[in-house]
């Protein structure tokens, strides 16, 4: 808009110029003029053309004065923009942060449970190696046993087979 305004002004100022250029004699000829309550004698056409130009000069100077204001609006606004985004960097590094922290407390977390895990599990296998050397000490002290009993029992037939065997030489013999 402020861009349109611009060339308006331009274009305006070039077409009053191109005419007062081609009606140069026209706008210098002397005439009366009443200006609000006394009269003068002057060129009314350059009386003309100076208002067309002040008007021109005046919208321009509109003009720039809407796009200083634009401006420094857009400079706010950038300055704003700024502060918004430092304000959501740091929050999001903060962010980052934060969860960098409570990823680092969950892993420590995990790894202590891990360990808790671990040393559950050892104690279970040691309990477990200790349930199995004491039956297999059991079990070899059973073994020994029977086999003393059937050593004993093998021991007894075999007396009782020589005694057998002794009495039958004698008989025959």
């Amino acid at each position: 808009m402020v861009r349109l305004s611009g060339y308006l002004i331009w274009l305006v100022t070039l077409l009053a110029a191109l005419f007062a250029a081609f009606n140069w004699r026209l706008l210098s000829t002397r005439s009366a003029v009443n200006l609000l309550g006394f009269e003068v004698t002057m060129p009314v056409g350059l009386l003309l053309l100076g208002a067309v130009v002040g008007v021109a000069l005046l919208f321009f100077l509109l003009s720039l004065l809407e796009r200083t204001r634009f401006l420094r609006r857009l400079t706010r606004l950038e300055a704003q923009l700024e502060t918004v985004q430092g304000r959501l960097e740091h929050k999001r590094l903060t962010e980052l942060d934060d969860l960098e922290k409570r990823l680092a407390e969950r892993l420590n977390g995990l790894g202590q449970r891990i360990e808790e895990v671990n040393q559950v599990m050892r104690d279970a296998v040691r309990e477990h190696q200790k349930q199995l050397e004491n039956h297999e000490r059991d079990f070899a002290g059973k073994l020994e046993e029977r086999v003393l009993l059937v050593r004993n029992e093998l021991a007894a037939d075999i007396g009782e087979l020589e005694t057998e065997l002794k009495r039958a030489i004698k008989e025959r013999g």
